[in-house]
């Protein structure tokens, strides 16, 4: 998996050292740069205010690892959760979820605790 964590530039909101927000891209012609590099955007922003942040390529996509069968649902939920777990085994396990299109919705679809507050960007929703 290819991904970017940035930690915190400074300090200027309280509480955020348990917090990590984590960015997940919409599928087809995704990558961890975001529909019009938004993630980019975001992430300058945010590391500002405090925030660690994550955005990665689901597998498949952008810079990520290619598999012999292509993408599939199953797969990404799977780099999703391992993200997740991840953030938790680097004490990090209040995930602020900023995703868009696909992404969204594989992410929602999880239902985890971890989520505290998640940010939808063109999602498909059933």
């Amino acid at each position: 998996m290819s991904a970017i964590f940035l930690p915190p530039q400074e300090r200027t909101v309280k509480n955020t050292e348990d917090k990590l927000v984590v960015m997940v891209h919409g599928y087809p012609d995704g990558s961890k740069r975001g529909a019009d590099h938004i993630f980019d955007d975001l992430e300058a922003v945010i590391t500002q205010d405090g925030y660690a942040t994550l955005r990665f390529d689901l597998r498949d996509c952008g810079e990520s690892d290619k598999t012999d069968n292509g993408f599939s649902l199953k797969n990404a939920v799977a780099d999703i959760q391992n993200v997740f777990a991840w953030a938790k085994e680097r004490e990090r396990p209040r995930i602020i979820l900023i995703a868009e299109g696909l992404g969204a919705a594989l992410a929602l679809s999880l239902q985890s605790p971890q989520v505290e507050c998640a940010i939808l960007l063109w999602a498909i929703l059933d």
